[in-house]
């Protein structure tokens, strides 16, 4: 029987896992999750600079192996469409998930033998079995949402590797791609910039500011709020 752990104990926190989790929150400081690849035309060269789930489960799927811990690419289902990547990592001996690629502040590892619940930034995550799979639920706001389900069992590495390859061929759409997405983790702060609102959670609460559409208007926000160099990236520039 899997067993599940009480809220803010997310994982046996062996000195393994405290790196890995270490990692994984820095990603989250670091390389931002965004659609820019896909409104710029642009194709992803620079893992540090961030992109969706494939981008940044490549990312931490690279930092990770170097570290030393065993790991392998891995699929979930976002709305019953299996589109989504995050990385299965091995870590003294049990295996978990890593949800890098999530928009959302998922920066605590998901162990595979036992449910957990924990919360950061003011959203709270917890999974829950079923069978053969998991889904991951978040709570913000006060409404529990669906994140994503997984089977434990995934499509093989070569076959996710060549859907990561072909997701900017012509006629694949997403959700998301006719809309402005950028989230992350700045300070104490998670900041999401979804079209033209900016949500700011924090531990004592969330908030929400209007911003200003077009590309001068965006690209002032992502240098003042993120950090974030547009018009660098829109040349193909490092940041």
């Amino acid at each position: 029987m899997r067993r599940s752990t009480g809220e803010g104990l997310p994982t046996v926190q062996t000195e393994g896992v405290a790196i890995v989790e270490r990692l994984l929150l820095e990603k989250f400081r670091t390389e931002p999750f965004h659609n820019l690849y896909m409104r710029l035309g642009r194709t992803p060269s620079n893992g540090a600079l961030g992109g969706t789930c494939s981008d940044k489960a490549l990312s931490f799927w690279r930092s990770v192996t170097a570290l030393g811990f065993p790991a392998s690419l891995h699929t979930a289902r976002i709305g019953g469409v299996e589109s989504h990547r995050l990385v299965k990592v091995w870590v003294d001996g049990d295996s978990y998930l890593a949800d890098v690629g999530n928009g959302w502040p998922s920066v605590k590892l998901f162990p595979l033998d036992r449910e957990v619940h924990y919360s950061r930034f003011g959203i709270s995550h917890r999974s829950e079995f079923g069978g053969r799979g998991m889904r991951i639920y978040n709570t913000r706001d006060g409404v529990e949402r669906l994140q994503m389900d997984t089977s434990l069992d995934s499509a093989s590495e070569a076959t996710i590797l060549e859907g990561i390859r072909r997701r900017f061929e012509p006629g694949r759409s997403y959700p998301f791609s006719d809309r402005i997405r950028f989230s992350q983790v700045v300070g104490e702060q998670f900041l999401f910039l979804r079209d033209d609102v900016l949500e700011i959670y924090e531990e004592s609460g969330s908030s929400r500011v209007p911003v200003e559409r077009g590309f001068d208007a965006l690209a002032r926000l992502l240098r003042v709020r993120f950090d974030f160099d547009l018009r660098g990236f829109a040349e193909g520039r490092r940041l």
